[in-house]
C-alpha cells in the first residue's frame, strides 16, 4: 500500500534523523567521558594526579567555552552540513590523540581538539532540528538529541572498562571511531543546507534573545555540578567506596543509561510548560538532592550512592534539554545558532570550572566532602537564579511587557 510505504519511509527518516542528532551531540563529550571512565587505568599508566585529570576536562570545556558563541554564528552563516562534517572529523582526531598519548601534554592537545565538537554540537543540532522538524514534534526529538550525551556516557562507562581489561585502555578508546564514521554517513544523507545561510546584514548582534542571559547563568552553575560529578564519580567510588575499576566505570555507565530516557522524558515535559522557569527550578532542586545523596554515601553506604546517581541522571543531566527547548521554541530560527552558542558559553564555563575546582579541592584537603559542598552551593545558586527570573517575568507580565522567558509565566 502506498500509505504504508510512506509511513515506513517517514519512520525510517525519523529514526535516522534522531540517530544523527544523538550521535552529533554525543561525539564531543565522548572523549572526556572516556577519560573519566578509564581514569583509574590512565592515572596509573601515565602517572597523572587528580588535579591533572580535572585539568584535562577543563581544557576541553575551556575550548568549548571560548568557541561556543563563535560556533553559533558560524552555524547560521555556513550551514549545518559543513559544520557536522567538521564536528565529527575533529572528534575523530581527538579520539586518535587520546589513544596514542604518551603523557599529560599530549592528552591536553587531544582535549583541545575535543573542545571543537563540544562547542559546535548544540548550535548545529538545534539549527538542524528547528529547520527540519515541525513545531509540536520537537520536544521528543529534542530529548532524543540530548540523550546522545548520555548514550556516549553509557557507552564509555559500561563497556570500555571491560574492553580495556582485554585490549588496554588505548585500544578501547579507539572504538569511538565507529560512531564517527556512522555520523559522517548520516550527515551526508540527512542534513539539508538549503536556504539556511544568513546575509551579513541579518546576522544578530549582542544577545540573541532576552532569555539568553538567564539561561547562561543557570547553565554555568548547573554545569559545574554536572562535570564535577561526571569527571570524579568513578574515581570517588574507587577511592572512597572501595569499588573495583570495572565497578567504578559501571557507575558512569549507569549514569549514562538512566540519563538517556531521562532526557527524552524531559524533552516532552519541558514542551508542556509555557515557560522554561518551572522545569529549570525542578532541575535545580533535584540536583541539590542528588549531590547530598552522593556525598552522604561515604558515611551512609552505597545505597545512597545509587539514589544520588538516579537523581543526578534523571534530573541534573537533562538540564540542557530544558535550556535548549527554551531556545528552539522561543528564539526565531535565524537566531537559533547564535542563541544556542551564547547559552552554551555559560554551560561550558561551568563544565570548565567544575572539574578542575573539584579536583584541586580534593587534592588540597585529601577529602571529597569540601568538593561536594561546593557543588551543593552551585545547586542552591541555580535555584536562586530561577526564582529571580520567575519574579522578573511575573513583574513584566503584570506590567504588560514581553517576558524575559519569551513565554507567559505559568
Amino acid at each position: 500500500m502506498p500509505g504504508d510505504e510512506a509511513s515506513a519511509r517517514s519512520l525510517a527518516w525519523r529514526m535516522g534523523f534522531g540517530g544523527l542528532l544523538a550521535l552529533s551531540m554525543g561525539i564531543g563529550p565522548l572523549v572526556p567521558y572516556i577519560l573519566s571512565a578509564l581514569a583509574p587505568s590512565i592515572i596509573q599508566d601515565l602517572g597523572l594526579t587528580r588535579t591533572e585529570l580535572g585539568t584535562l576536562a577543563t581544557v576541553a570545556f575551556g575550548v568549548a567555552t571560548l568557541g561556543s558563541s563563535a560556533s553559533g554564528g558560524l552555524t547560521d552563516r555556513l550551514g549545518t552540513r559543513r559544520w557536522l562534517f567538521i564536528l565529527h572529523a575533529v572528534a575523530g582526531l581527538a579520539l586518535v590523540g587520546v589513544a596514542i598519548a604518551p603523557g599529560f601534554w599530549w592528552l591536553a592537545v587531544a582535549m583541545v581538539l575535543a573542545g571543537v565538537p563540544l562547542a559546535a554540537s548544540n548550535p548545529v543540532t538545534n539549527r538542524l532540528l528547528g529547520q527540519q522538524v515541525p513545531a509540536g514534534q520537537r520536544g521528543l526529538m529534542l530529548g532524543v538529541k540530548q540523550s546522545g550525551v548520555q548514550m556516549a556516557q553509557a557507552f564509555a562507562g559500561a563497556l570500555l572498562p571491560t574492553v580495556a581489561v582485554y585490549v588496554g585502555w588505548r585500544a578501547a578508546s579507539l572504538t569511538g571511531l565507529v560512531f564517527v564514521a556512522l555520523a559522517l554517513v548520516l550527515s551526508w544523507y540527512l542534513s539539508d543546507d538549503r536556504g539556511e545561510r544568513l546575509p551579513r546584514a541579518q546576522r544578530p548582534r549582542g544577545l540573541a534573545h532576552p532569555m539568553v542571559g538567564w539561561l547562561a547563568v543557570f547553565g554555568l552553575l548547573v554545569g559545574m555540578v554536572i562535570q564535577g560529578v561526571n569527571v570524579y564519580l568513578p574515581l570517588y567510588t574507587f577511592e572512597v567506596l572501595g569499588f573495583t575499576e570495572t565497578q567504578a566505570g559501571a557507575v558512569a555507565g549507569v549514569v549514562g543509561g538512566v540519563g538517556i530516557p531521562g532526557r527524552i522524558v524531559w524533552g516532552r515535559f519541558a514542551e508542556r510548560f509555557r515557560t522554561a522557569v518551572v522545569p529549570m527550578l525542578v532541575v535545580a532542586s533535584l540536583s541539590a538532592l542528588a549531590v547530598v545523596a552522593i556525598w552522604s554515601s561515604a558515611v551512609a553506604g552505597p545505597l545512597w550512592l545509587w539514589v544520588g546517581v538516579v537523581l543526578f541522571s534523571g534530573a541534573t543531566l537533562p538540564s540542557t534539554v530544558v535550556m535548549m527547548m527554551a531556545i528552539v521554541r522561543g528564539v526565531a530560527p535565524a537566531r537559533t545558532g547564535k542563541a544556542s552558542g551564547q547559552v552554551m558559553l555559560g554551560v561550558y564555563s561551568g563544565f570548565m570550572l567544575g572539574p578542575v575546582a573539584f579536583g584541586a579541592i580534593v587534592d588540597l584537603t585529601d577529602d571529597y566532602a569540601v568538593g561536594f559542598a561546593v557543588l551543593l552551593a552551585c545547586s542552591f545558586g541555580a535555584i536562586v537564579v530561577c526564582l529571580a527570573w520567575w519574579r522578573r517575568a511575573m513583574a513584566a507580565a503584570a506590567a504588560g511587557e514581553t517576558t524575559a522567558t519569551g513565554d507567559q509565566p505559568s
